[in-house]
């Protein structure tokens, strides 16, 4: 059996293609064999299309925060979390011509390698008697 053609380029221009490509390309080619696996899974690729999809102040930004907690958090997880985080939706309801005061505080936060959403300060809420 013959390898593939794109097995015959080389890393920097199987990077250069992959830069290229949407995210969800990335991980099917991935998916393909262990040395496609390991060129698609490298932190230069992820980063650029950190870089790419959500721009160079975004992405520098989260390397700074990153870098603030000493979390060593591989860029491709980071865009898959931000990713899931993507898919979650908000809308602003209005009652009557009014809208209705929030009832929660959040926050994004890195916990161990985690992207995590925390709730709190829930205002109305009766304590239990």
């Amino acid at each position: 059996m013959e390898a593939a053609p794109v097995a015959h380029l080389g890393y920097d221009q199987v990077l250069s293609i992959l830069r290229l490509l949407p995210a969800e390309a990335v991980v099917s080619f991935a998916a393909t064999c262990r040395a496609f696996r390991d060129w698609a899974s490298t932190d230069v690729l992820w980063e650029a299309l950190c870089r790419r999809d959500w721009g160079a102040r975004a992405a520098a930004a989260a390397a700074v925060a990153l870098a603030e907690r000493r979390c060593r958090l591989p860029w491709r997880r980071l865009y898959a979390e931000v990713a899931r985080l993507g898919a979650l939706s908000a809308r602003r309801l209005r009652v009557k011509g009014l809208s209705p005061r929030p009832r929660a505080s959040h926050s994004l936060n890195l916990v161990a390698g985690w992207l995590v959403v925390f709730g709190g300060g829930c205002e109305g809420v009766r304590s239990p008697s």
